[in-house]
Formats: structure tokens, sequence, C-alpha cells
């Protein structure tokens, strides 16, 4: 496989994954059940697996034709949403998406740009504070963020005037 037909293989796997998440999530609220052992075996292996496609993403999007390739293929909307779901991902997968979202706009104009268009800046700036109310480990976390943030922001004329403006700019510096 080329490095796009991975990427893409990569992505129908992911979301089948989040799926799988949203199910298990899903059946242990609906009956009130923590998840059993098999429960959380199967997701701490899937977790694994995850986090290795995700590296391997990682290092596919460093360059930037595939980087850019990336977005054609509606990588960042998904990568978004991941670091969103903060009940249904686990952190560690979500940190994986913030440093592949860091690595695919740095220094990349036209991803930066489609970053900005979907809101990342405020997104992220909002996660941020998200984080900080909802858990005592969530400095990592938080780090990956800012180094998100930062790569979309940098060098980036509007994204640097779009920053600004969010109102919690000073309190991000």
């Amino acid at each position: 496989l080329d490095e796009n037909e991975r990427m893409k293989v990569i992505l129908e796997t992911l979301t089948a994954s989040m799926e799988v998440y949203r199910q298990t999530t899903n059946s242990s609220t609906s009956t009130g059940e923590e998840g059993s052992n098999d429960d959380d075996i199967t997701n701490e292996s899937m977790t694994t697996e995850l986090s290795v496609l995700l590296l391997e993403l990682r290092d596919i999007v460093e360059q930037i034709d595939y980087a850019r390739a990336f977005c054609a293929l509606q990588g960042l909307p998904f990568l978004l949403g991941c670091i969103q779901e903060q009940s249904l991902v686990p952190r560690s997968i979500r940190a994986a998406c913030l440093g592949i979202l860091a690595t695919v706009c740095q220094n990349n104009p036209p991803v930066q740009l489609q970053l900005l268009e979907l809101g990342s800046i405020r997104i992220l700036s909002d996660l941020f504070f998200e984080e900080s109310t909802t858990s005592t480990t969530s400095s990592m976390l938080q780090a990956k963020i800012v180094q998100a943030m930062s790569a979309n922001v940098r060098n980036h004329d509007m994204a640097e005037h779009v920053f600004c403006q969010v109102p919690q700019a000073t309190q991000l510096m």
C-alpha cells in the first residue's frame, strides 16, 4: 500500500474503533454497571492497537504533501472530534490525536487555514480549560493542547489574529 491508501485504511480503522468505544460506553451506561473485566481487556487491547496506528499516521503526515492529503481525506474533523470526546475516547488516544494535529499543521499554511476554518483555535482553547477542571492528571493533555494550538497559530497571520481574539488568549499565554 502507498501512504495515501494507508492513511485511508488507518482512518477507517480509527472510525470503526470510535464506534466500538461508543457502543461499549452506551452499553455499560444503559445497564448501570461498570464494564466487565473482558470489556476492560478488550478496550485496553484496542487502545494499544489504536496507539500504534496513530503513531504510524503521525509518521506519514510529517511530510507536507501527505499532511495535505490527510486533510483531503477529512482527517482534520475526525481528529478534532476525537480530542473533544472526553467521555468516550481514552486520554492516551486523545493525546495521540493532539500530537498528530500539531504535526499535520506545523509550518503548513493550507492546513493551518483549514483548521482555522474548522474553529480549531476556539476548540483547543476551550478544551484546555475544560481539562484543567476535570482531572488532576490533565497536565500532559494540556501540554499537547498547547503544542497543537502553537503549531496551528505559528507563522500564520490570520491564525495569530484569531488567537488574540479568543477570550482566554491572555490566560493561555
